[in-house]
């Protein structure tokens, strides 16, 4: 009897132990970003901050945002947070500490971060995020999203992955004359980091490697905005290649 490649996918994960599959060779297209980016946090409701003014400790205080996105400060009273990166929120208060104070120092520190997680975008019937603890590997991240849609292309998916060196990577993995059993055993098989993307493309889409590579080199719109309110990419520098 011949499966089906949605019937594979639930088949291969339920056969899997508690740890990722080994890696499996498939051909794999490979992207990197012509430019370095930074990832910050997006304050949302909910997440408990510590505001630090060197020396001011009357200033200095732990809050939490509350559900309308504003926290309230000794001095500066209400201050809208919700939707800002960490970076955003220090300058905004160093400004506003700087109507009242000379050269103040401010640092923000958010004290119960969201947990770490994978996002899955694309054909799935729960595009978002999903905690890295139910996604070890690029299958368990498609299932936990509950699965490919009817309108997927399961022949190829992507994984962008955002490196130390500051680097966008884009790895497409594509189905072969080896079959689905193989595909489904390379997914299974590619381990995930705390905030990789995988992409699952709609069918007849063409030419998808190179989708991935407009994707990987333009963060600023088509990531940021699958990102938001979770994480924003901010640009470090062009990457300087030798003469």
């Amino acid at each position: 009897m011949m499966l089906g490649r949605r019937t594979v996918l639930p088949l291969l994960l339920a056969s899997c132990s508690a740890d990722p599959a080994p890696p499996t060779t498939m051909p794999a297209a490979v992207v990197k970003s012509s430019q370095r980016y930074t990832r910050e946090y997006v304050l949302q409701p909910g997440d408990q901050i510590e505001i630090t003014v060197f020396q001011v400790p009357d200033l200095s205080k732990t809050v939490t945002v509350r559900p309308d996105g504003f926290i309230s400060l000794p001095i500066l009273k209400d201050v809208r947070v919700g939707d800002l990166t960490v970076p955003d929120l220090n300058k905004e208060l160093t400004r506003l500490y700087s109507e009242r104070l000379v050269k103040p120092d401010v640092t923000v520190n958010v004290l119960n971060p969201r947990a770490a997680s994978v996002f899955v975008l694309g054909e799935v019937q729960r595009p978002g995020p999903v905690p890295i603890r139910d996604a070890p590997t690029a299958a368990y991240a498609i299932a936990a999203s509950g699965g490919a849609t009817r309108t997927a292309s399961l022949d190829k998916v992507a994984v962008i992955r955002l490196g130390s060196d500051g680097v966008l990577t884009g790895t497409v993995i594509e189905r072969n004359y080896s079959g689905d059993a193989a595909f489904y055993m390379a997914l299974s098989g590619m381990a995930l980091e705390s905030g990789d993307l995988v992409v699952v493309p709609e069918s007849g889409r063409s030419q998808f490697v190179r989708f991935v590579q407009d994707f990987v080199n333009t963060p600023l719109t088509g990531v940021n905005q699958a990102l938001t309110p979770y994480y924003q990419f901010r640009l470090l520098s062009l990457i300087r290649t030798p003469n």
